[in-house]
């Protein structure tokens, strides 16, 4: 289907609504209704359905038809809002739940896909979708389905590829902003959910070999009212963040990103103030995984930024600053989770593809220090960490 999609894409995925419709028409006229057979097979014939239709449009999305897009794009908000409707939970099936659930992750991916170029449409019917839900009483259904919507569209993909696309996500930031949505009940956990969707659909940019790159090809002011925008956004969630604790697991990761995506004078003015924050998060045990990611995602954009233009001697200094609170408690084994290990890896790798010299000195060696009192977690996080930094780093650095 991809193969063919290159030359046919529209005509395949008219035809693929064609068949999921005839698919679903004989499934449930040889199925008695409400029977977990039903549910199983429609379940199926759904997955598959989405799944082709994301490949095809991931490669081909510029030839879909607007109706065929608008087709699919109402196919994958519905699964998105009512798939607990469709699923009985009254059949009590875990492998139902574990279907539906595969089901709902592939419209969210088909979401992601058709939004490289139908994001408007697509951001008008989440705001219309979310706004009627807001005011609902804090128990009902309609809210937890206003924050599936959130979680749904964190494969959302912006794009600069022309003046349109690039407004287009200057109005997704805007529209999206946390801030902006006040729940009647418990506003916090609305918020929080949009902090979640904006750093997912941030991240790829931020990790980005040129995260300050986005919209460098658009007219330059257009390019300047994205930076205004990032940086608005940026000021106004940090102060919330840092005005209640609570906000800290979902502010941080949002501010995080919108950070690394700033122009570069934004970038060196508020790191800094940032990264003292993160560091601080480092001592709460429950905050302190996610404030190793955002520090690792921040160290490694301002190296990825602004190593080509910086003296190497205040650089290594500023790492270590900026680096020795998450070594230091790597060392005492307070940074012990799976994930935590494999972010300080990714630290360690980062800065030594610009400073290998400090990395091996400043970081390695300094975890591979073991004492009685230590626990195993930075040896083994110094170690893992060796096999690339030697294969990208100069040999002689080393001897």
């Amino acid at each position: 289907l991809q193969l063919a999609s290159v030359h046919a894409a529209d005509s395949i995925l008219s035809q693929l609504l064609e068949w999921r419709e005839y698919a679903l028409k004989v499934v449930m006229d040889t199925s008695r209704p409400n029977h977990a057979v039903l549910m199983r097979s429609r379940l199926i014939i759904e997955k598959f359905f989405l799944e082709a239709s994301k490949n095809i449009v991931k490669n081909n999305g510029a030839s879909v038809s607007e109706k065929t897009s608008d087709d699919l794009e109402e196919l994958a908000f519905d699964w998105i809002l009512n798939a607990d409707r469709y699923v009985d939970s009254r059949l009590q099936d875990v492998s139902l739940s574990q279907l539906k659930d595969k089901v709902i992750l592939a419209a969210s991916k088909l979401l992601g896909e058709l939004s490289l170029t139908t994001l408007d449409s697509i951001l008008k019917r989440f705001l219309e979708e979310l706004r009627s839900r807001m005011r609902a009483d804090a128990s009902s259904p309609a809210r937890q389905e206003m924050y599936d919507l959130c979680h749904a569209l964190r494969f959302v993909k912006l794009t600069d590829t022309s003046a349109s696309s690039l407004t287009s996500a200057i109005n997704f930031l805007e529209a999206v902003f946390p801030l902006r949505h006040v729940a009647s009940e418990k506003k916090s956990r609305l918020q929080h959910a949009l902090c979640d969707l904006l750093a997912s659909v941030l991240s790829p940019l931020s990790d980005a070999k040129d995260p300050g790159g986005f919209g460098s090809k658009s007219d330059p002011s257009l390019r300047s009212q994205w930076h205004s925008t990032v940086a608005l956004l940026r000021t106004e969630l940090f102060k919330w963040t840092t005005k209640q604790s609570k906000q800290a697991l979902a502010g941080y990761p949002v501010v995080s990103v919108l950070t690394c995506i700033e122009d570069e004078n934004g970038l060196v003015n508020s790191i800094d103030v940032l990264i003292d924050n993160l560091c601080r998060q480092m001592k709460d045990k429950k905050n302190a995984p996610m404030a190793v990611l955002c520090l690792t995602r921040c160290v490694s954009c301002f190296l990825k930024r602004l190593s080509g233009r910086s003296d190497p001697e205040r650089l290594s200094k500023w790492v270590s600053r900026s680096t020795q609170t998450a070594v230091s408690a790597a060392v005492k084994g307070n940074l012990s989770s799976c994930e935590t290990i494999i972010v300080l890896k990714h630290l360690c790798v980062s800065v030594a593809s610009v400073l290998p010299e400090f990395a091996f000195k400043g970081m390695i060696m300094e975890m591979l220090a073991f004492e009685g009192s230590h626990s195993w977690e930075a040896p083994f996080i110094a170690i893992s960490s060796l096999v690339p930094i030697l294969a990208q780093a100069p040999g002689k650095l080393f001897d």
